[in-house]
C-alpha cells in the first residue's frame, strides 16, 4: 500500500500484542486499514488524582515494542485510563500521537529531528481524515474524572430543559447549579486547546475514559440555551447570584457556542472556510502560532489546503520569530490558492494576517455576508508579482471620507459617526446605504434578540425618523432618547461590524455617472491609509444585484492597485465598466 495514502495512519497501536505496528505491517495483517479508536488529549500535566489515585512516582516514559523512541506520558494514570477503556470495550487498534508519531526531544540530533518532522507533517495533514474514519474518539480531559463527573450531572439539567421549558422562578436554584456545573466542566483546558477542536467536531462518537459518551449536541444545546436565561436568574433570587459569576458564565458558554456552531457548516458543506474557522477559534490555546493553522487543516476544503513543510516542525524550535513568519507564509499561501481558484472571500474580508485576539473579542475583519452566498470570479486569475491579476468591475470613486473611527470604545463614538452621516445628507448625498448599515447593527444587538419582529420595526422606524430631524444634534438626541445609540454600538461590535474599529464614513461617486447622486456608506479601511480618491471594485463575476461586498483600493501605478479595505455593497442602478488589474493583497 502507498505510504502516503491519506486515510491510512502511519502507525497504530495493537492491544493484542501490546506493540506499535507500522502501516506496512498492519495493512497486510488486516488486509487494509482496520477499525480503530483515536485518542484526543492535552499535553498538560493533569491535576492530582485526575483519573485514578495519582501515582507521582510512577513511570512517565515507556519502552514500547515497535516504537524506537521513548513514549512519554504527562502522567502514568492517563495511559492506565486509556488502556482500561480499550480493554473494557475490546478495542484492538488505537491511534494516539505519542504512540504512533515519532517523538524526539528539542535538543535531539538534527537527523532525528528531521525524520520526526517529516512524519509529523504527514500526520498533521491527515488528522482530519483519521478523526472522520475512526470508530470513536477517546477524550482525555485535563481534569480527568472531575470533568467527567460534572458532565454526568449536566445530563440531569439537559433532561429538565428538553422535556419541558423550566419555570425560572421556581427552578432558579437548580438552573444556577447547572450553570456552575457547565462552566466548571467547560473550564477544563481540554475544551480550549487548538488541537482538540477538530477531534470534537469531526469524530463520529466521543467517549470519556470512564465510558461516558460525550455528546456534543447536548453540550451545544446547553451553551445556546443558557446565555438568554442567566440574566433572568438574578431577578428571581436578588442578592443570591453574583453578577460577576453570571458574566463569567455567559462568556464561557457564548464563546464555545459560537465555536461549535461551525458544525452546521460541516454538515451542509463538509468543510468550513478557514477565515471563519480562525475567527471563531481565535481564543484557543497553542504552544506555537503555527498550530492554530495546522490544528484546523482537517476542517478545510481541499482547494484551501497546502502541503505542510517539515521545516515548519523544526524551525520554530531553533530560530526566534520563525514560528510567526512560517504561520504568515502558510496563511498567505492559503489565501492565494483560494483567490486563484475563483473564491473571492480573501479579498472581501479585511485583514490579510490571520485573526488575532485584541482585548475581549477576536478582530478578523470577517464579514458574514461573504459566506452566506457564493462570491466567485469565473474569469482567469493569475499570480503576477506581489498580487493577482483578475477582471474587476469599477463601481465608483471615493470623493470624501471621515477620519478613522479607530477605537469605537463607547456609544459616543457612534454619535460622531451619525453626525458625519447627517452632515453628508445636508450636502445632498444619498445617505440611505449608511443609514441601512446603522439599522442592521441595531437589529443585531444581542440584548434585544428575544423579540425580533418588534426590534426590527422599532430600529427601522426610529433610525429613519432621526435622519429627518433639523440638525445632527437633534438627530443624535432622538437616537439617544430611544436607546438606539447603545443598540447600534452593541450590535456593531461583532467581528467586522461597523463599531468594531477602523471604520470610516465614505462618499462614493458612481462610475461614469458624473451627474448622478453620490452615496454614503460605512467602510472598513486600514488605519492611516489615504482613502480619498480610492477606487471601489466589485471583484466577482456574480450578477451585480447579488454582490454583497466591494473592495476599496488605491492605485499604485497603472494597472496595479493596493487593497486598503472593503465596504458593504448596495443597489447599483448605473452601468459599471470592467477592467483588468493586479491587486496586491499580501
Amino acid at each position: 500500500m502507498d505510504v502516503d495514502y491519506p486515510g491510512c495512519p502511519l502507525r497504530l497501536y495493537d492491544f493484542s500484542t501490546n506493540s506499535v505496528k507500522h502501516m506496512k505491517k498492519y495493512t497486510i495483517e488486516c488486509e487494509g486499514v482496520p477499525e480503530y479508536h483515536i485518542v484526543s488529549h492535552v499535553w498538560d500535566q493533569p491535576t492530582q488524582a485526575a483519573f485514578y489515585e495519582y501515582n507521582a512516582s510512577g513511570p512517565r516514559s515507556f519502552d514500547i515494542p515497535g516504537a524506537d523512541w521513548k513514549v512519554q506520558f504527562s502522567s502514568p494514570d492517563k495511559w492506565d485510563a486509556i488502556r482500561n477503556f480499550c480493554r473494557q470495550r475490546d478495542v484492538r487498534w488505537l491511534w494516539m500521537d505519542v504512540l504512533c508519531v515519532r517523538q524526539c526531544a528539542d535538543d535531539a540530533p538534527d537527523q532525528l529531528r528531521e525524520i520526526a518532522a517529516v512524519e509529523k507533517a504527514r500526520e498533521m495533514e491527515n488528522m482530519g481524515t483519521y478523526y472522520r474514519h475512526a470508530k470513536a474518539c477517546i477524550v482525555v480531559p485535563a481534569a480527568g474524572r472531575k470533568t467527567m463527573e460534572k458532565y454526568r450531572s449536566l445530563e440531569v439539567i439537559y433532561d429538565m430543559i428538553t422535556m419541558h421549558e423550566p419555570d425560572l422562578a421556581t427552578r432558579a436554584d437548580k438552573l444556577w447549579d447547572g450553570a456552575k456545573l457547565l462552566v466548571g466542566a467547560l473550564a477544563d483546558s481540554y475544551f480550549w486547546q487548538a488541537w482538540t477542536f477538530q477531534a470534537l467536531v469531526l469524530s463520529k462518537q466521543c467517549f470519556f475514559t470512564d465510558g461516558t459518551e460525550l455528546d456534543l449536541d447536548k453540550l451545544h444545546l446547553l451553551v445556546k440555551w443558557y446565555p438568554g436565561r442567566l440574566d433572568s436568574l438574578a431577578q428571581f433570587r436578588p442578592g443570591k447570584f453574583n453578577r460577576q459569576e453570571i458574566e463569567t458564565a455567559k462568556a464561557y458558554v457564548e464563546d464555545l457556542g459560537m465555536q461549535w456552531s461551525i458544525r452546521d457548516d460541516l454538515r451542509v458543506n463538509g468543510h468550513v472556510n478557514i477565515l471563519k474557522l480562525l475567527t471563531y477559534t481565535a481564543r484557543r490555546e497553542s504552544k506555537y502560532h503555527i498550530d492554530l493553522l495546522f490544528s484546523l487543516f482537517g476542517l478545510l476544503k481541499d482547494v484551501e489546503k497546502v502541503r505542510i513543510d517539515p521545516r515548519a516542525m523544526v524551525l520554530p524550535l531553533v530560530f526566534q520569530g520563525a514560528d510567526s513568519k512560517i504561520s504568515r507564509d502558510i496563511w498567505r499561501s492559503i489565501l492565494k490558492k483560494a483567490v486563484v481558484s475563483g473564491d473571492m472571500w480573501p479579498l472581501l474580508n479585511d485583514f490579510i494576517d490571520p485573526p488575532l485576539n485584541f482585548g475581549d473579542k477576536p478582530h478578523s475583519g470577517l464579514h458574514l455576508e461573504t459566506f452566506s452566498t457564493v462570491n466567485i470570479n469565473s474569469g482567469g486569475i493569475f499570480h503576477v508579482g506581489p498580487g493577482v491579476n483578475l477582471d474587476v468591475r469599477l463601481v465608483g470613486t471615493v470623493v470624501d471620507a471621515s477620519d478613522d473611527f479607530q477605537g469605537m470604545n463607547t456609544s459616543n463614538d457612534v454619535l460622531r459617526m451619525v453626525s458625519k452621516i447627517y452632515e453628508c445628507s445636508t450636502w445632498g448625498f444619498d445617505c440611505g446605504p449608511a443609514v441601512r448599515q446603522l439599522v442592521l447593527a441595531a437589529k443585531d444587538d444581542p440584548d434585544a434578540q428575544g423579540r425580533p419582529f418588534l426590534v426590527n420595526f422599532e430600529c427601522e422606524h426610529v433610525i429613519n425618523a432621526a435622519f429627518t430631524e433639523c440638525s445632527a444634534e437633534v438627530c443624535n438626541m432622538h437616537l439617544t432618547s430611544k436607546v438606539m445609540v447603545d443598540r447600534i454600538f452593541r450590535g456593531g461590535k461583532a467581528s467586522g461590524g461597523i463599531t468594531s474599529g477602523n471604520h470610516r464614513v465614505i462618499v462614493i461617486q458612481p462610475e461614469g455617472e458624473e451627474y448622478s447622486q453620490a452615496f454614503v456608506a460605512i467602510a472598513w479601511i486600514n488605519p492611516y491609509e489615504e482613502v480619498k480618491g480610492a477606487s471601489v471594485f466589485d471583484v466577482t463575476t456574480e450578477p451585480i444585484e447579488n454582490v454583497k461586498r466591494w473592495v476599496v483600493a488605491n492605485e499604485v501605478r497603472s494597472g496595479m492597485v493596493q487593497k486598503i479595505g472593503s465596504v458593504a455593497a448596495c443597489a447599483v442602478t448605473w452601468s459599471v465598466s470592467s477592467k483588468r488589474v493586479n491587486i496586491q493583497y499580501s
